[in-house]
């Protein structure tokens, strides 16, 4: 009896201990397959571009967001919507739609058109000092009236006169000029060692004439003879008109200028005219087009006697902002510090030759005086003062391109023309009785 009482003792300590052997393997054993936490998903980003596919600033983004995606870990999925984002990204926003960064020029951004859905930036640019990077004629015009700060602007863009190092130096020029006497002085001597002063496309005859108005007038001038008429009446627009045929009858536009674009504007490259009053791109172009080695500088357009010579300088960028509802607004903005700032900025700003978005960056050698000058600029100017929204635009505009063609004898002639297009306000009825 005392033999089985112990090996039934003996038995269930066995099982005991087997169990708990058992226990500590099953503990041990590694996992069945299947059984592991799935890694995180990688933070996705997505950012409507409104360049398209083929343009170089299209490679710019695509080769920043694969750059940034190493260092990170964030994928950035760019979709380049082009120029039609603009007409519809207000409503994508308002539907929600999945986006987290998106572009559109400053000015639309900053209109109200998207008030609602756009992240205030103000405490993360902070954070990075970013007025420090940035141009100071962007960085109130990014501000709501209450200082919230609504994008950050990229690509900068810069409209003044570019010109030939080279010709100013075989013309004995040691400096640009600021004044409207001082640049006739100059287009003198381009002329007398047989450079045609300036060339002039067509398209940007009315360009010309609306810088030459804003030094007279200033933006508000502009915008009330765009509205209101009466040019006839104002003796600054008979002036600036009259400028301009006298510098057509001087013989200061190169031969066959006004022209189809770009026929004009690469005599530049070509060595047969020494300035073009144009947008910064007219450097990559006329490169692009006549494989002109050659120095570019820049000036502002000069101020002019008894003007408001308020120092407005044409410029744009487009602007990135972020969407109020983003699930990841501190990678989003990351991803455009990344853009906008330091090195990446820096090495792109030569591989693509653009004027750097950062203003600590150094500008590619062609762009260098054109980035000074943008540094300068304290006052933005409009795109022709929105002259397109006046009466009979269409036939303005070929009115203005007239000023180069000999078309007017006289400035007051000229504005004699363009007061035709603007409805004759009816008699008011005599009172009855």
């Amino acid at each position: 009896m005392r033999r089985i009482l112990s090996l039934i003792l003996t038995l269930s300590i066995f099982l005991s201990l087997g169990a708990i052997g058992g226990t500590a393997l099953a503990e041990e054993a590694p996992p069945e397959a299947g059984t592991e936490e799935a890694a995180p998903a990688p933070t996705v980003i997505n950012f409507w571009s409104m360049w398209n596919a083929e343009e170089p600033r299209a490679s710019f983004l695509l080769t920043a967001a694969e750059l940034y995606e190493m260092e990170s870990g964030v994928h950035v999925n760019i979709e380049f919507r082009g120029r039609d984002l603009s007409g519809y990204i207000a409503d994508s926003l308002a539907a929600g739609e999945a986006v987290d960064i998106f572009e559109d020029s400053y000015m639309n951004i900053c209109a109200g058109r998207y008030k609602n859905y756009t992240l205030s930036l103000n405490q993360m640019a902070e954070e990075i000092d970013y007025g420090e990077h940035s141009y100071g004629v962007f960085n109130e015009q990014v501000k709501s009236s209450a200082g919230r700060l609504n994008c950050v602007t990229e690509a900068p863009q810069l409209g003044a006169f570019f010109y030939d190092m080279d010709a100013f130096d075989d013309a004995g020029i040691t400096s640009v000029p600021e004044t409207w006497d001082e640049f006739l002085e100059d287009c003198a001597k381009l002329k007398e060692v047989g450079y045609g002063p300036l060339a002039l496309d067509a398209n940007f005859a009315h360009f010309l004439f609306y810088h030459h108005l804003v030094r007279y007038l200033g933006e508000d001038g502009v915008t009330e003879l765009r509205d209101n008429g009466h040019w006839s009446d104002n003796d600054q627009a008979v002036q600036a008109a009259q400028d301009m045929i006298d510098l057509v009858q001087a013989g200061y536009l190169v031969f066959g200028a006004p022209e189809e674009y770009p026929g004009s504007q690469n005599k530049v490259g070509y060595g047969l005219a020494a300035m073009v009053l144009n947008y910064d791109s007219v450097i990559s172009e006329v490169t692009a087009a006549t494989g002109a080695k050659m120095r570019w500088g820049a000036f502002a357009y000069p101020e002019v006697e008894g003007g408001v010579n308020d120092g407005a300088t044409y410029v744009g960028a487009t602007s990135l902002a972020i969407s109020s509802y983003s699930a990841h607004p501190q990678e989003a903005f990351d991803f455009i510090r990344y853009l906008v700032t330091g090195e990446y900025d820096q090495k792109a700003s030569v591989q693509y030759d653009f004027i750097p978005a950062d203003t600590a960056n150094e500008a590619p050698e062609d762009r260098a005086e054109a980035m000074e000058v943008l540094k300068n600029a304290d006052t933005p100017m409009t795109k022709f003062g929105q002259l397109w929204s006046m009466p009979g635009w269409d036939s303005a505009a070929g009115m203005i391109t007239g000023l180069f063609t000999r078309a007017y004898a006289t400035g007051a002639d000229f504005c004699a023309a363009i007061d035709t297009l603007y409805p004759v306000p009816e008699p008011e009825a005599p009172p009855e009785g």
